[in-house]
């Protein structure tokens, strides 16, 4: 297994929370399975990021459900507008069975 460095220099509190952002969990059978962060970026726009859903409870639609909630949080706050980047080389965001989910809820958003 490779070796971790600067763990501990992660601190979400800091970068995301602080500054009005949010870090949502999905929780399964007692267990953390997917995770979704909200960035408030400079002039209030949030961007939807780090997403991650457990291997194992993938194709479950927790995806769609973590950016549902999420895009509801950022309604919450008054606004209309988000964004999402994604790295081509993250192949189950961009190819996998999820990405329909993805384009669905931020269609939501921006309807």
């Amino acid at each position: 297994m490779p070796e971790i460095n600067n763990i501990n220099n992660v601190r979400p509190e800091k970068y995301i929370i602080n500054k009005g952002g949010y870090i949502l969990f999905a929780e399964k059978n007692d267990r953390i399975v997917g995770t979704v962060s909200i960035i408030k970026n400079l002039g209030g726009i949030y961007e939807i990021a780090k997403m991650a859903v457990t291997k194992s409870y993938r194709g479950q639609r927790i995806s769609k459900q973590l950016l549902t909630t999420a895009i509801e949080r950022i309604k919450k706050e008054g606004i209309n507008e988000t964004f999402l980047l994604t790295n081509e080389k993250l192949k189950t965001a961009n190819g996998g069975s999820n990405i329909d989910d993805i384009k669905s809820a931020m269609d939501e958003l921006n309807q």
